[in-house]
Parts: C-alpha cells; sequence; structure tokens
C-alpha cells in the first residue's frame, strides 16, 4: 500500500500542509480502496512520470476520491478538516511499471509476428489460442488459463469478499468450479481453526485445506492454473477472515 498525505484546513485560517495520513483511522473497505494497484491505461503513469521528472526529482500522486475524503474529513486531527488527500508514488516505481509494460507488449509483438510468419500475413488466420497463450505468457507474466478465457481470470482475479460474508466466499470459490464438497470441507477448516483462538494468520487446518485443494481440482474443470488459483483462494480467505 503506497503511503497517503493530506492538507488540513483550520479555524483563523491555520492550516497543515503535507500531513502524513495513518490508514488505521480507516474502515478496511475504503483501505481497500487504496491498494496499491496500478489499473489505470499505460499511458496515464507515462504522463504521472513525466510530471514527476519535471518537478525536480519530485513524487507522482494519485488523488483520493472525494467522497472519501469527505467521509473521513474530521476524523483524522480534532479542529481540523482534511481538505486535500492523496498517495504519493515514488518515481522510480512508475518508470519501473511502464518499462516492464513496454518489455513485455515488446515480447508479445515478437510473438505474434513469428506466428505470422506461418500463416502468411494474415492476423485473422492466426489461431485464438495461439494469440491467448501469447497474451497469458507476455502479458499476464505467465499465469496459467485452462478452459476458460483471459476475460475470465480477469472477472475472478476482481472478485473481493467482504469479512465474515460466507455466501459471497462460497460463491467466489464456485467461479472457480470448486465442488461443494470442497467448500463444506474448508467450512469446517476454518470453524475449527476458530474455535482455537484467533490470530494474524490462516488457521493450520485452513492452510492444510488450501496445499492439498490444487491437487483435487484437477479433475474438476478448474478455470485457471492451480499456481494461480491457489494465490487468489488465499486473498479470498484473507479477506473473509479479516486479515486483508
Amino acid at each position: 500500500m503506497l503511503h497517503s498525505k493530506g492538507n488540513f484546513s483550520g479555524p483563523m485560517g491555520a492550516w497543515i500542509p503535507k500531513r502524513p495520513l495513518p490508514l488505521g483511522v480507516l474502515e478496511k473497505k475504503h483501505q481497500q480502496l487504496l491498494v496499491s494497484s496500478l489499473a489505470a491505461p499505460i499511458a496515464s503513469y507515462e504522463t504521472l512520470a513525466a510530471a514527476a521528472r519535471s518537478d525536480k526529482g519530485g513524487e507522482a500522486v494519485i488523488n483520493w476520491p472525494p467522497d472519501l475524503i469527505a467521509h473521513y474529513q474530521a476524523k483524522f486531527i480534532q479542529g481540523y478538516a482534511l481538505s486535500q488527500a492523496w498517495q504519493e508514488v515514488p518515481t522510480s516505481l512508475i518508470v519501473d511499471v511502464c518499462e516492464q509494460v513496454r518489455n513485455r507488449v515488446l515480447r508479445f509483438v515478437l510473438e505474434i509476428r513469428e506466428e505470422l510468419g506461418h500463416v502468411e500475413d494474415k492476423v485473422t488466420a492466426v489461431p485464438p489460442e495461439k494469440v491467448e497463450a501469447a497474451v497469458i505468457n507476455y502479458i499476464y507474466g505467465g499465469v496459467n488459463v485452462f478452459g476458460g478465457t483471459v476475460k475470465d481470470f480477469q472477472q475472478i482475479e476482481n472478485i473481493t469478499v467482504g469479512e465474515g460474508d460466507w455466501g459471497k466466499l462460497a460463491q467466489a470459490l464456485r467461479s472457480l468450479a470448486i465442488p461443494e464438497n470442497e467448500i463444506s470441507s474448508l467450512k469446517q477448516a476454518i470453524e475449527a481453526d476458530a474455535e482455537k483462538g484467533g490470530s494474524k494468520e490462516l488457521g493450520k487446518k485452513t492452510q492444510s485445506w488450501l496445499h492439498t485443494v490444487g491437487s483435487k481440482l484437477a479433475d474438476a474443470g478448474l478455470r485457471i492454473g492451480t499456481s494461480a488459483s491457489g494465490e487468489i483462494i488465499k486473498e479470498w480467505l484473507l479477506q473473509y477472515l479479516g486479515l486483508k
């Protein structure tokens, strides 16, 4: 998560600029809004990097949503109102992201160009599975996708589970074609771990379920590879248990 700062206005024209904002003040659902995932078009980050460089080495910023500022306006400093808030993004991080995107796109283009050599430069003749494989290998970094599409992967990856929302967790697991008996086994594992007291990490029985579920899903028509599914399921479990 990126560091956040804000400007505060107070009585008699008082002003506190660039005050670090402790995100512990925010509710967990709002903290999720500030997770440092850069999902905007790459052109926007190139613009941020250029702007930061022109500001004599300053950092790029991502502004908080106005509604979030309004919601927490009076919750940081007594007697002062939060008037502006933003996340600071190190220029080096933005430059690195842009460079990675360029490199991945270049590798993707070279792969497709090689395929065009086999179909006499007829783009529509390139097998769709070849294009999708290239997208997965070079754009998504080698995450295996089976029996589905890149769109399926994006939809699954974007699922968010609320703390304690078993219905949402079960629904998310079903999106990966996880059998009902495995979902029931997970619920039993979570309940068994809960009886042993709270923890800041997954309980032993829950971890055991997560460790073994990949091999069990091979025959269930899993829509994405087990290496990717394990990370996604773990993320959902952490969200459900309030550990994320």
